[in-house]
């Protein structure tokens, strides 16, 4: 009787144990990836193809050539202007004189170009200067006026024009001593002065050219 016992007690152990430590059958879903999504190419933001040309300057502190270079970094700055090195002008005006004048806008690669005359940079205009026991204090105004000339580089033809301006306000300060001027300083504020120059070109020359050379 006792082995009979022995016997299903026996096998229900075994088979505890063997439910017990089989590996797990379960079949893990696994995840479907997710196609790519497709690219999309960044819209087309029509473009006028420029070059600036020379800068012409009334006043003997004026540099043109830093001002042409300051307005083409400016108009690039934009996205709105595909700019073309002004180192290549001349060469393709040239090439137009002999050729025609299409053939110089096809060497230049560019359809407009812009050139401009400053009329005034740096004048002071003195205002509320007082005097107290020799030192001297007063508030001066820097101005860069500029007139700009848009060409057609294919006909020539002068399809805009327009004023731009900047201005800057500094304060000036100096020492005087039984007429004679010992030392002062000076904040002329021309950087700002050309900045909100350049700012005042860039916003004109984007309204002034016609929408037809924007592509």
């Amino acid at each position: 009787m006792k082995k009979l016992l022995f016997i299903p007690v026996a096998l229900l152990l075994s088979t505890t144990y063997a439910q017990g430590t089989a590996p797990d059958q379960t079949a893990v879903p696994v995840q479907a990836q997710s196609a790519p999504a497709p690219f999309t190419p960044p819209p087309v933001v029509p473009q006028v193809h420029i070059v600036v040309g020379g800068f012409k300057c009334a006043s003997y502190s004026c540099n043109g050539d830093q001002l042409a270079d300051a307005l083409t970094n400016a108009l690039m700055q934009t996205g709105r202007f595909a700019i073309y090195e002004r180192a290549q002008l001349a060469a393709g005006m040239q090439e137009g004189m002999i050729q025609g004048a299409d053939a110089g806008s096809q060497v230049v690669g560019a359809d407009v170009m812009v050139s401009g005359l400053v009329t005034s940079f740096g004048e002071d205009a003195s205002s509320g200067s007082a005097c107290l026991f020799g030192i001297c204090m007063g508030s001066k105004e820097q101005r860069v006026t500029a007139t700009l000339r848009i060409f057609d580089i294919k006909s020539s033809r002068i399809i805009g024009t327009t004023q731009v301006e900047g201005k800057s306000s500094g304060t000036s300060g100096s020492l005087n001593f039984a007429g004679l001027s010992l030392g002062g300083s000076k904040n002329s504020g021309m950087d700002k002065a050309v900045a909100a120059m350049l700012n005042d070109a860039v916003q004109k020359l984007s309204a002034t050219i016609p929408a037809n050379y924007y592509h």
